[in-house]
């Protein structure tokens, strides 16, 4: 019994130590900080830098948010259109469910765009920001010095 223990422990010792030097032949590194990445990136960069990443994530934001309210006024419009039509008892009869309001067309507009802090923590970060790195990622990215 006290020899397969020490069998046992002997390969679990062993496979261990092969996924620990599996690890280190692979170049795993430990995780990079984002802030510290963060900060790095933004000390690389003018105030001009920022203004600019901001104007551009403001002008992006009005953009789409225009076109996304005027999609929402034609789908309002279609809808004013479609409800006329209950105003006919007979179709309002037959068609029950065509007359029936959905949760979302009492909704107040709001688009799902992307809101002008995230457009430009996007730009400052770049590629830095696509997902968690390692730090030896980073640093081949230029995310970390």
């Amino acid at each position: 019994m006290a020899s397969r223990r020490i069998v046992a422990f002997g390969m679990l010792a062993a496979g261990v130590v092969a996924v620990i030097g599996l690890g280190v032949l692979a170049g795993n590194s430990p995780r990079a900080d984002y802030q510290a990445m963060r900060s790095f990136i933004v000390s690389r960069l003018s105030d001009e830098d920022l203004r600019r990443f901001d104007a551009q994530a403001r002008e992006k934001y009005a953009a789409e948010y225009a076109v996304a309210l005027e999609e929402h006024r034609a789908s309002l419009q279609q809808q004013s259109k479609d409800r006329a039509r209950c105003d006919d008892v007979a179709f309002r009869t037959r068609s029950p469910t065509a007359c029936t309001i959905s949760f979302g067309e009492m909704m107040p507009f709001d688009p799902i765009i992307s809101s002008v802090a995230m457009r430009v923590e996007m730009q400052i970060m770049g590629a830095c920001g696509l997902g968690p790195l390692t730090q030896r990622e980073a640093r081949r990215l230029g995310c970390l010095p």
